[in-house]
């Protein structure tokens, strides 16, 4: 978080909350956020996230970036954390509709995976 300087309002996606957890030892921190949402293709992963306090909570597939937009009523999110490792999910996150501001990645790829982003469309 210290490195992303999450601003004070902002709107966050994490894709692969439990994933985000575990590497990095806690959740977002809720001070100052006006809200986050947590993407998972497990319904239990996002269980565990909605104990840890995460509002909003769906489950992720191809239409994950359409939900984002829509749940932040055409704007996406000022931040995305992706942390699933997943070259399709880090599409996901880093889709130009999906945020406004930095995409970060918490997850590695597989070893000679790639990542091709447009960034803009």
């Amino acid at each position: 978080m210290n490195t992303a300087k999450v601003a004070s309002g902002s709107t966050c996606v994490v894709f692969g909350p439990r994933a985000w957890s575990a590497r990095r030892g806690r959740g977002l921190p809720a001070a100052g956020r006006r809200a986050d949402r947590c993407v998972d293709l497990s319904e239990d992963r996002l269980a565990l996230a909605a104990r840890a306090g995460r509002d909003r909570r769906f489950v992720g597939g191809p239409d994950a970036v359409q939900q984002i937009v829509d749940m932040t009523d055409g704007f996406g999110a000022d931040y995305t954390f992706e942390a699933t490792g997943n070259v399709n999910v880090m599409r996901q996150a880093w889709s130009r509709p999906a945020w406004l501001g930095p995409g970060n990645d918490v997850g590695v790829a597989g070893k000679g995976e790639t990542l091709d982003v447009v960034p803009r469309s």
